[in-house]
Order: structure tokens, then C-alpha cells, then sequence
């Protein structure tokens, strides 16, 4: 992900759909970076997926 897409994303997070991997490879990059665990638990959550327990437990912890 480019850091232009990245700031977008943060500002409009309606971009994120659909670019899960993307954001997984930025937080695994960047682990210490709380905007990536803030903005994977969302994007899990407008999903309904199962992992967003586990990432709104990290964010929980990074923030």
C-alpha cells in the first residue's frame, strides 16, 4: 500500500473494502503502528468477520 492510498484510507475508510491483504501486510510492516489495528478492526467489522474480536483486542491495546 502506498503511503497517498494509506492517508486516503485514513481520511475516507470506505477505500478499505475489499483490501484486507493490503492493510494485513501494512500491520504486519508496521506492528507497532495502533492506525493499522484501528482501521482492521473496522474494515473486520463492516465485514462481519471472525478475526475482529482478535484485532479490536490488539487496537485496544496499541491505542
Amino acid at each position: 500500500m502506498q503511503q497517498s492510498h494509506f492517508i486516503e484510507s485514513i481520511k475516507n475508510p470506505a477505500l478499505l473494502v475489499g483490501k484486507v491483504d493490503e492493510l494485513l501486510l501494512v500491520t504486519k510492516e508496521f506492528p507497532y503502528c495502533q492506525t493499522t489495528y484501528l482501521m482492521m478492526a473496522l474494515l473486520l467489522k463492516n465485514n462481519n468477520d471472525i478475526q475482529f474480536d482478535e484485532y479490536l483486542k490488539k487496537a485496544a491495546v496499541y491505542c
